[in-house]
């Protein structure tokens, strides 16, 4: 293979160096972040189809924070939640061939998604109408000295035209942004700090007098069944204050243990409120590999063989336990409720992805990583084969060669590999690293099968004749 230096994005920056000092394990950082335009510029070259015309609009800002990087990711690395916080327009996303396309007062674009976890997050648009022609945003994550880490915000914008120059310095003044951007820093520092949740965000959520009828109405007869008012109370909490992002898919175990309830007692009374017309049920097939929906189904007679994901590129089979979910929202004549998000957000979306890398055909790239002890899996996207990786073994190097050409490997390293990524195919292809765990937030359907309240409120619900399953092996609640 030509060893060519790839030269698309990398978080390759943050380098870190393991020294062992009586059989403890300290890390030292051998390189750090310069927060600076030309640093971003070098170690993420920009396309060259981009920079014809116009110099971008570059902005970096820094957030010192004494938590970890662990506490901090699942809020900074979270593009929707900071649209949210900055009080940016909801955008509408659509796939076509394969391919994430978004929407919103600005344009409409080709979005894309490069990330490692722990490490850093970019995600692009490449604009095909609007006033822009592109736009980026990089967030990088170190640990430091004087402080337990630093997050750095690296937005860059590029217009389109003379126009679009004008537009966006009358609308996005630097000044202004800067403030603005700051601002939101600081609140997603008090969020990481306080663990508080992202759902209650929305300012004001209205009820029609007819929803508020009927929402009482649902709610007394939930009450007369025999829940407990502090459970029926949370219910009611939950669908009046949730924002509307985040209603359009309800997963119910997360509450389980956030409503420090019995996890039979709020099955129980999700399915007894989807019999009343609370709430609605819905049977979600998933991507093996993405783990998104790719169908959502009223009845599970309208259950196919078969099922596909452009994005991933792969066909996939639906009789296996975990190729479904179930999932609940709000019934239309409760809430109405505008599910589009602030952004797509793929790390937050895909949190068992833990590297999602693009390398040039016959090419290299290396990646250092937070990866820590457990196992993983190593595959190219459109593969449905993979490779596994065992990390945590001390007497093992935390350096890796990963090479398409070779597979049916077993790889072991220690905490924090450093993983070059190596290409020699002759087309461009994304490096997909995952946890193997099951995602314990999935409400499957054998729960509900071996659930006594199920078949009594929804007995016809069933998989049409000709789909076999294999979902004997899944757990029940008990």
């Amino acid at each position: 293979m030509s060893e060519r230096k790839n030269l698309l994005p990398t978080f390759r920056t943050i380098v870190l160096k393991r020294i062992k000092i009586n059989n403890l394990v300290f890390l030292k950082r051998t390189k750090m972040i310069n927060p600076t335009p030309a640093y971003f510029n070098q170690h993420y070259p920009w396309p060259d189809k981009i920079l014809t015309n116009f110099n971008p609009l570059e902005m970096v800002f820094s957030h010192d924070s004494d938590l970890k990087i662990e506490d901090l990711w699942p809020y900074f690395s979270d593009s929707n939640f900071f649209g949210k916080l900055g009080g940016l327009p909801k955008r509408e996303y659509k796939e076509v061939n394969g391919q994430l396309h978004g929407k919103d007062p600005r344009g409409e674009w080709i979005e894309e998604w490069t990330w490692i976890d722990g490490v850093g997050v970019m995600q692009t648009h490449d604009f095909y109408r609007g006033i822009f022609r592109y736009f980026r945003f990089i967030v990088l994550f170190e640990e430091t000295r004087s402080t337990y880490s630093r997050i750095h915000f690296y937005f860059t914008f590029v217009p389109r035209n003379i126009f679009g120059k004008i537009m966006l310095q009358i609308t996005m003044p630097k000044s202004k942004m800067e403030r603005d951007i700051s601002a939101v820093m600081e609140l997603m520092g008090g969020y990481a700090r306080e663990k508080k949740s992202k759902d209650y965000l929305q300012h004001q959520i209205r009820f029609t007098d007819d929803q508020e009828k009927r929402l009482e109405h649902n709610l007394s007869q939930l009450r007369n069944i025999g829940f407990k008012d502090n459970l029926v109370d949370k219910l009611e909490a939950y669908i009046r204050q949730t924002d509307d992002d985040l209603l359009g898919k309800i997963r119910l175990l997360p509450l389980v243990s956030k409503w420090e309830s019995e996890k039979k007692d709020v099955i129980n009374l999700f399915l007894h409120a989807a019999d009343i017309g609370l709430l609605d049920l819905r049977w979600d097939t998933i991507c093996p590999h993405c783990q998104n929906t790719r169908q959502s189904l009223e009845k599970l007679s309208e259950l196919p063989q078969n099922s596909s994901c452009e994005p991933c590129m792969i066909d996939f089979n639906l009789t296996r336990s975990n190729a479904l979910e179930v999932v609940f929202q709000i019934n239309a004549a409760i809430r109405s409720v505008d599910t589009r998000p602030y952004c797509s957000s793929a790390p937050t979306h895909r949190p068992h992805i833990k590297l999602h890398q693009e390398v040039e055909a016959n090419s290299y790239k290396s990646v250092s990583t937070c990866l820590e002890s457990g196992r993983y899996r190593m595959r190219i996207k459109g593969e449905m084969n993979f490779d596994l990786l065992d990390i945590g073994l001390q007497d093992k190097q935390d350096k890796l060669v990963w090479k398409i050409s070779e597979t049916g490997t077993n790889y072991q390293t220690a905490n924090f590999p450093i993983i070059r990524l190596a290409n020699d195919t002759e087309k461009l292809q994304t490096f997909v690293l995952e946890s193997v765990a099951d995602d314990q937030s999935i409400l499957r359907p054998s729960d509900l099968f071996k659930f006594p309240a199920f078949r009594r409120l929804f007995p016809t619900e069933a998989i049409a004749g000709n789909v076999t399953r294999n979902w004997h092996s899944a757990h029940s609640v008990h």
